[in-house]
C-alpha cells in the first residue's frame, strides 16, 4: 500500500482531476500549495484528486495517462515548467 495517497473508487466519483506539477517530484511534494489542493479536493466524496509529476504522464494514485481526467489543473511555479508542461500534455 502507497502511504500519503488518497484512494477512491472511480465509478463512486463524479469527477476525477488531474492535479499537475510540471517538475521533479521532490519539488512537487516540497510545495504547500500542491498538497493543500490535493487535501481540499480530495475532501469531496464527489471528486477525486491524483497527482501527476514530471517527466511522468501519469498520475502516481492509479496510474492513469492524462487524457482520462476530467480536469487538468498544472501548478507552474518556474520558467521551466512551461515547456515541461507543454512536453507532459505532448507525451499525453
Amino acid at each position: 500500500m502507497k502511504k500519503n495517497v488518497i484512494m477512491k473508487k472511480p465509478l463512486k466519483v463524479d469527477i476525477r482531476f488531474a492535479s499537475v506539477y510540471p517538475n521533479v517530484y521532490k519539488t512537487a511534494m516540497s510545495s504547500l500549495g500542491y498538497q493543500i489542493i490535493y487535501g481540499m479536493i480530495n475532501e469531496r466524496k464527489d471528486s477525486w484528486c491524483e497527482r501527476v509529476v514530471y517527466p511522468d504522464a501519469r498520475s502516481i494514485e492509479s496510474n492513469s495517462p492524462l487524457k482520462d481526467f476530467d480536469i487538468i489543473s498544472f501548478s507552474l511555479q518556474y520558467e521551466q515548467d512551461y515547456f515541461n508542461m507543454l512536453e507532459m500534455l505532448k507525451k499525453s
